[in-house]
């Protein structure tokens, strides 16, 4: 059983020493099967650990092993916030504190990477009666600021913040006093699924007010189906536009099993593509919990890759291999899948190119994918042209070494794909542990297929 411990900023030295800290990988020419496990969704996990810190009666959540940093930054926030959470190898057991239980943390929350754990709590704590603080990487910094705040202003909340580079850290104090609240949904679900969960104990029924073309629509979908899962008598309909919340009293079953995180099977895809070689990949999960990421097993067979599916125990296994000249110039709309626009990429680079289109919402993650998965991609000596809302690739393109490191950005998705693009052909990557945020078995994954790796510390410029 783990504790979890407070978190404590690093010093200089430390954070220098991890920016400049790279990957040195030898081409790796093995062809052989690949067990792919996919780990826990983070997006279900984070969202059932804050309803069951507010339940009554404990909640055991299964299938957490192998669960990434984003998830535990929730476990060690909520814990700060007099929350009991024992965790086990494959589980989470939830004490809850009720909708009102919650204490004033010691310490400032660190959410770590975490934009989803960031945001929910931000509304979470907009209910309570005292100061907190939240802050986070040096990531989540430069993408602290969004919708929710101006959302949260409207509640009559105290928000105190930096400007420019770096937002956070972000000072507030409630209690909100939400009635009407105008929301731009333009650019990210999380502040509509922050504001859909924290109705939970609201102090009275309150209308959001929608506007903008909404993105990432199955993440918001799944806060609301886990908030009405939870007793909430509401239901907000695919169009949106205004609707009326009310509090519930949440309540949820003894135990819970955690679906895979589906959103990186496309790794696994670019690992087949990249060596042609055979995936089993574990884990898969039902149609409901992919979170729009179903497109990929839709894509499969346009992108040159067979896509068999069996079933094994509770979980679904995959069988992924190439097929040879068979695949198509493909156009890809990412408007509720844009965490997979840096792997499809080169995927398609791969193979017969492509259009990818929709994501615009992806220069508001981690880095600006559009812009970074250009660049990265680039340093492979593979082309590809941003647009506003996507990418242009050319396909038939043959990764070659890198001249100089690989930069990731601090994106463990740029991270990952650069990984298996250079497991192919040999390269330096930028962060070995920023995978550690969603997947942190995934270089244990790749050592098991062959690939030979070390890390060392170098001056970047």
């Amino acid at each position: 059983m783990k504790n979890l411990g407070r978190w404590q900023a690093n010093a200089g030295k430390g954070r220098q020493a991890t920016r400049d800290e790279v990957l040195i990988i030898e081409p790796n020419e093995s062809t052989s099967e690949v067990d792919w496990r996919l780990p826990p969704s983070k997006s279900h996990l984070i969202r059932f650990a804050l309803i069951a810190a507010q339940t009554e009666a404990p909640v055991r959540l299964t299938g957490t092993a192998s669960a990434g940093e984003d998830a535990l930054s929730m476990a060690r926030c909520l814990s700060q916030m007099g929350v009991d959470i024992s965790l086990d190898d494959d589980s989470w057991t939830i004490r809850g504190v009720g909708k009102d239980g919650f204490t004033r943390p010691n310490a400032l929350l660190n959410c770590g990477n975490s934009g989803t754990t960031f945001r929910l709590l931000t509304a979470l704590c907009a209910r309570l009666p005292f100061t907190v603080m939240l802050d986070g990487d040096r990531s989540l910094r430069r993408r602290g600021g969004d919708a929710l705040w101006s959302a949260l202003e409207q509640c009559e909340v105290e928000l105190s913040h930096g400007h420019g580079a770096e937002t956070l850290p972000l000072m507030m104090r409630g209690r909100w006093n939400p009635r009407l609240i105008d929301l731009d949904i333009s650019q990210s679900s999380q502040p509509l699924s922050a504001l859909r969960l924290a109705a939970l104990a609201a102090p009275q029924e309150f209308t959001l007010s929608l506007s903008g073309a909404a993105v990432s629509r199955r993440h918001y979908e799944l806060s609301d189906t886990l908030a009405r899962m939870s007793g909430s008598p509401d239901e907000i309909a695919p169009t949106y536009g205004e609707v009326v919340l009310h509090p519930w009293n949440p309540t949820l079953p003894d135990e819970i099993l955690m679906p895979g995180d589906a959103s990186l099977a496309a790794l696994a895809m670019l690992f087949c593509q990249t060596h042609s070689s055979a995936i089993k990949l574990l884990n898969w999960p039902k149609k409901d919990d992919c979170l729009g990421h179903e497109i990929i097993a839709e894509l499969a067979p346009m992108l040159g890759l067979q896509w068999n599916r069996t079933q094994e125990g509770e979980g679904e296994v995959v069988e992924i291999s190439s097929l040879p000249d068979i695949s198509e110039f493909t156009e890809i709309n990412l408007r509720d899948a844009n965490d997979l626009i840096t792997p499809l990429a080169a995927i398609l680079a791969l193979g017969e190119g492509g259009v990818i289109s929709g994501a615009g919402h992806a220069v508001h993650k981690e880095s600006n994918r559009i812009e970074k998965t250009a660049e990265m991609l680039a340093q492979f000596a593979i082309s590809v042209m941003p647009t506003g809302d996507g990418l242009e690739i050319k396909g038939g393109q043959i990764p070659q070494c890198p001249d100089e490191v690989v930069l990731t950005h601090g994106d463990h998705r740029l991270q990952m794909s650069a990984v298996i693009l250079a497991s192919k052909c040999g390269g330096v990557i930028q962060g070995p542990r920023l995978h550690q945020v969603s997947f942190p078995e995934f270089l244990t994954i790749m050592k098991n297929s062959g690939l030979v790796f070390n890390s060392r510390i170098l001056s970047l410029e």
